[in-house]
Parts: C-alpha cells; sequence; structure tokens
C-alpha cells in the first residue's frame, strides 16, 4: 500500500515538475534563447557549447510532447528546440566568414550575435548606474535585471521590426497596386484601340450614309429654285 502510494506521489510530482518547466519556457521572451535554456551567456565558460547541448536534451527529455499529457508541451518544446538551433553555431571572428556561410546558417549567427550583444548592452547599462558590480558571476537578483533588460530591448528591437516590416508591406501594396492600376489602363487603351480599329468599316459606312442624306436636301432646293425662275418668267 505504502509502495503504491509513493509511486502515486511520485508520479505526480514529476508531472509537476514538468508543467512548471513547460510553464516556464513559455514565460520566456521567445527570442531570448539564452533564458529558454537556462544558460548565462556572461558567465566566461569554455565548454558554454557542451553545456547548450547539454541542458538541451535534458530538458527536451523532461517535456518531450509524446511523454508528457500537458496541451502547451509541443509548444515549449519548439521553443527549445529553437533555442538549441541557434546557440550551437559558433560566432566567426570576422564578417567575411559569416558572408561566406550559407543563408540559414548566416541567419542563426547573427541571430545568436545579435543575442549576445543585448546581454552585453544589458549589463553595461547596470553597470553605468551601478546596480550591479562587474564579476565572473552575478547573483540571481543581478541576474534577473540584466534579463530584464534583455527582455525590454528585445521586445523593443522586434516591435521596431514589426513596424518597419509593416511599412514595408504597404509600401509593397501601395506600390502593387499602382502597377496594377497602370496596367489596367494600359489594357483598357488597347482595349479601345482594337474596338477603334474593329469599327472602322462601320464608322466609314455610317459617314457615307450621313452624307448622302446630306446631299439629298440640296438637290431638292436647287430644283426648287429652278421652278421658281420659271413662273418669274412666265
Amino acid at each position: 500500500m505504502s509502495d503504491d502510494l509513493d509511486r502515486v506521489l511520485s508520479t505526480e510530482e514529476s508531472a509537476l515538475v514538468k508543467d512548471r518547466e513547460i510553464e516556464r519556457v513559455l514565460n520566456c521572451c521567445p527570442w531570448d534563447y539564452y533564458s529558454i535554456l537556462e544558460i548565462n551567456p556572461l558567465k566566461k565558460d569554455i565548454q558554454l557549447q557542451n553545456q547548450i547541448k547539454r541542458t538541451y536534451r535534458k530538458k527536451t527529455l523532461l517535456i518531450h510532447p509524446d511523454k508528457v499529457s500537458n496541451p502547451n508541451a509541443p509548444h515549449a518544446f519548439d521553443r527549445l528546440k529553437k533555442a538549441e538551433l541557434v546557440l550551437s553555431f559558433d560566432i566567426p571572428e570576422s564578417e567575411s566568414e559569416i558572408e561566406s556561410q550559407d543563408d540559414t546558417s548566416k541567419l542563426y549567427v547573427n541571430e545568436k550575435k545579435r543575442l549576445l550583444a543585448i546581454y552585453n548592452d544589458a549589463e553595461n547599462r547596470l553597470l553605468r548606474s551601478k546596480k550591479i558590480i562587474q564579476g565572473d558571476t552575478y547573483s540571481e537578483e543581478n541576474y534577473k535585471q540584466i534579463l530584464q533588460i534583455v527582455t525590454e530591448i528585445l521586445n523593443e528591437e522586434i516591435k521596431q521590426e514589426e513596424i518597419e516590416r509593416n511599412f514595408q508591406q504597404q509600401q509593397e501594396a501601395k506600390k502593387m497596386a499602382e502597377l496594377k492600376k497602370v496596367q489596367q489602363e494600359r489594357e483598357l487603351k488597347k482595349k479601345l484601340a482594337n474596338k477603334w480599329e474593329d469599327e472602322r468599316d462601320i464608322r466609314v459606312n455610317n459617314w457615307r450614309s450621313y452624307t448622302n442624306k446630306i446631299e439629298k436636301p440640296k438637290s431638292k432646293s436647287k430644283k426648287k429654285s429652278g421652278n421658281s425662275k420659271k413662273n418669274v418668267l412666265a
């Protein structure tokens, strides 16, 4: 009986741990991959890349959607995958090395590079304001301050990128509308020109009919004029 109870409690505790980890991952800023994996990039550690892989493996086993009933597990799992994918890339020493990589690698390397720059910026802001003291490691409270600024910077950058993207989309939509209008006007002009050419014979015939109608009354008036002269002479 006691063993059964222990197993139930152990299962419930395990499920609770998994649910908490899923909630933690989803509460992280989606673009802060270090925070998602709970890794401090400011800590000087030559084994950082190995730590990324080990942490990723441990966390994905914990919340794998096939082993967890939590409906949010797939979403959290995808965030872990993206975080590991970006952070697993080594940043080349020179820009030329980055440019020589394929487009996908270049995208992830630049994303990781930007994130590291944001962490350094957040650290420097707090150091300048003397809210933290520089060291090889930071207290949990200091690191939370750094993470908060990182999140603020990321959200602001993403917001700005979204504004720029929407502006570009509006400009492209406006350009497409103008091109479509020009094309429609060109097609209409061509259609009218074709119609004008197709109706040439009709216009010629109509003109001939019109001129004939005008000429007939003139001939009658001449005839009447001649008769009136005869009457006068008579």
